[in-house]
């Protein structure tokens, strides 16, 4: 089994690039984009912004992918020596805003709606042949996710595209 390893900093970084692209993106669409990354109640319920519009507030979890878009990695347990659980079966987000930032493409995925879903549908998915190792301190951690085709969760949760 081939071992990724990357570095939190290196995912941080990232996301939070790819963050800046997303905020401008939801305010030329006329909807406000409230930063909540800093806010420690709202990082422990896995919530990075708030988006307002016509009265109406949305929290969204932000997930940014390097990958083609072939699959979604569902992170399912987020350190293995503590046995914490991924984000998506945990954030009390309204949305996960799940974007493969090299394609310019992302999905708006409904969170109550999509962790139902994988409860039922989770042993439909592989594991990656590749484990993810993550440096930190003086060591280290795992973590575990599943392989969800887009195709399937498009068709079965309904949900579309939007290019940046």
């Amino acid at each position: 089994m081939v071992t990724n390893v990357h570095t939190f900093s290196d995912k941080n970084k990232i996301a939070e690039e790819f963050s800046v692209e997303i905020k401008e993106y939801f305010t030329s669409k006329g909807v406000e984009v409230v930063d909540m990354e800093d806010h420690a109640i709202y990082r422990g319920k896995d919530v990075d912004f708030i988006i307002k519009k016509n009265g109406k507030r949305k929290k969204v979890e932000l997930k940014a992918d390097t990958y083609y878009p072939r699959n979604f990695y569902i992170e399912v347990v987020s350190n293995t020596t503590k046995g914490t659980p991924g984000c998506f079966l945990y954030t009390e987000s309204d949305y996960i805003l799940y974007a493969f930032i090299n394609h310019g493409v992302f999905y708006m995925i409904p969170t109550k709606e999509f962790q139902e879903w994988f409860k039922e549908n989770e042993e439909r998915f592989p594991e990656p042949k590749s484990k993810i190792f993550t440096p930190a301190g003086k060591g280290g951690y795992y973590s575990l996710g599943k392989l969800v085709p887009v195709k399937t969760m498009v068709s079965e949760l309904n949900l579309k595209p939007f290019k940046i």
